[in-house]
């Protein structure tokens, strides 16, 4: 399988964004041996939004780009991730990943992800506690 045109932009963005964001660069990118990559920090065949692997790398997808990324959290959430602008959502998924990839569990990501260390934005703050708070609504509900 073959990448996108498009898709060496969105790598060297997806990873300077995260240089920006304090990533250590050690961190940044994972390798997709299913797509013959051998490094990426933004993978196009993906779809969750982004992910980690050994070491705590990170990567991106192309989830960040889909307004109607479903993840069981319910109307609010969903509804906010529709209306983040693209980097938003990127920042969002950079610290739930950098979280995950530190060792804490899923859950606990979605947690502290809010409340990260990294400097993102206010609006990437405000969709990850948006996040959060379904999650923890639907826990409560089951």
């Amino acid at each position: 399988m073959t990448v996108p045109k498009w898709w060496d932009k969105l790598d060297e963005y997806a990873a300077v964004r995260m240089e920006e964001l304090g990533i250590p660069l050690e961190r940044i990118g994972l390798s997709d041996h299913k797509h013959d990559i051998p490094w990426c920090a933004f993978n196009p065949f993906d779809k969750t939004g982004g992910g980690f692997g050994p070491g705590g790398r990170i990567e991106l997808d192309s989830g960040v780009f889909n307004p109607d990324l479903k993840a069981p959290l319910g109307r609010k959430a969903d509804a906010a991730w529709k209306k983040a602008r693209l980097r938003t959502r990127m920042d969002s998924v950079i610290a739930h990943e950098y979280e995950e990839g530190s060792g804490y569990s899923h859950d606990e990501a979605v947690e502290r992800a809010p409340d990260t260390e990294l400097p993102i934005p206010a609006a990437a703050r405000e969709l990850a506690r948006t996040i959060r708070d379904g999650d923890r609504k639907r826990k409560r509900s089951h």
